[in-house]
């Protein structure tokens, strides 16, 4: 009588296929999760460039026009800053671009995610802005709703088409 000592085809077959459901289900989880650290890591940062701003507007008596005269350190890339805009850098090896402008303190996210928080100086309000369309809750407005955001009627300037207030 001979001994099977191997597996079968069909039973080789089905583990492959249990581990590529797993993996469907696995990867789209750790997408968003890593997402939401990179959203939360961001928030921090431009938090610290805020608050650094205030203590400067409330020392000198006026707004600063430069990141550089802040009392925040963070690693960042130098960029070409856009019209509008006193200064814009690279936060998160190029991930966010944070602006610094007369009324607000900006951090952008820069490639296939789209979603901007926004830090106004006037009522000292924040807001998570994200892209979408009315009645839809997409991967970016989840990242807002993530950091806390309720969806409202932002001040003017919010540049996407769903505003999460997020204090």
């Amino acid at each position: 009588m001979l001994r099977q000592n191997a597996f079968t085809l069909i039973e080789l077959l089905v583990v492959v296929l249990i581990i590529g459901i797993l993996a469907a289900i696995a990867v789209p989880q750790y997408q968003k999760s890593v997402e939401r650290s990179r959203a939360s890591e961001a928030f921090i940062l431009g938090r610290a460039a805020f608050d650094a701003a205030k203590r400067y507007e409330l020392e000198s008596g006026s707004w600063p026009v430069s990141f550089d005269g802040l009392d925040v350190g963070f690693s960042y890339e130098s960029a070409e800053t856009p019209s509008g805009w006193s200064q814009m850098l690279y936060l998160l090896d190029g991930k966010f671009a944070l602006y610094l402008g007369n009324t607000q303190i900006l951090v952008d996210r820069i490639g296939d995610r789209r979603y901007t928080i926004v830090f106004y100086r006037a009522n000292n309000s924040i807001w998570c802005g994200a892209e979408g369309v009315t009645g839809s809750t997409t991967a970016d407005s989840q990242i807002c709703i993530s950091l806390g955001g309720v969806l409202g009627t932002p001040p003017a300037g919010c540049s996407r088409n769903k505003c999460y207030r997020l204090r």
